[in-house]
């Protein structure tokens, strides 16, 4: 059975594509263009990571500032999460630059992605509501630097365990909220989340998330 399932996912999963994927990556114009262009920022401005204080910081910042991510989420609006993940993204940009990573280490998926973004991008420029168009696109943008984020920042054992023990506090935090509006009926009712037909009168709590099915989500 075990081997039944492993087999399915295998065949479901996106390896089979890695490696053409990485064959086509390596033989493109834009990727020799761009892996030129990296070499030299490398051999370059590597050093300053070597002599800099600051730099020598950089990816525990980048870790943190992504965790952060998850942390705080939950608590702030949506703006304010977008903040955070700027924050992020810019430490998270500044490792990539200054210290060695392969462009060619990023798998099948994240081209996957990137052209997703592309079309998106396609999509924005075709669009007759321009403005909200190109809103809406910088949102995606956003989730697209947090995505990055987590994956540049949460690649060994002990990083996704940091952030699967703030990802448990949180949640915690939020359903313990959630406890003491629903035991001491400290929940605000919200215009349209309440049934007024309802024979058993009550308000359905909401925690920190100001929506009561994402905190049933």
């Amino acid at each position: 059975m075990l081997q039944k399932l492993e087999h399915i996912s295998h065949r479901a999963s996106l390896r089979q594509a890695e490696v053409k994927w990485q064959e086509t990556l390596q033989h493109s114009v834009l990727y020799r263009v761009v892996h030129g262009f990296w070499q030299t920022f490398q051999t370059k401005y590597h050093p300053i990571a070597k002599e800099s204080l600051l730099i020598h910081f950089i990816p525990h910042l980048a870790l943190y500032s992504t965790l952060a991510i998850l942390l705080f989420s939950p608590f702030t609006s949506t703006d304010a999460s977008a903040i955070f993940v700027i924050i992020a993204g810019c430490m998270t940009l500044i490792r990539f630059f200054f210290y060695q990573e392969s462009l060619a280490s990023y798998d099948f998926l994240v081209g996957t992605v990137i052209l997703f973004m592309g079309i998106g991008w396609i999509a924005v420029g075709f669009s007759p509501y321009l403005d909200l168009a190109f809103y809406g696109y910088l949102k995606m943008l956003i989730y697209l630097m947090a995505y990055f984020c987590f994956l540049m920042n949460l690649r060994t054992l002990m990083q996704l365990r940091y952030a699967a023990w703030v990802i448990i506090f949180a949640a915690f935090c939020v359903a313990l909220y959630g406890l003491y509006q629903h035991y001491f009926d400290a929940a605000p009712q919200l215009t349209g989340w309440d049934d007024p037909n309802m024979l058993n009168k009550s308000t359905r709590v909401y925690s920190f998330l100001g929506n009561p099915n994402l905190l049933g989500g």
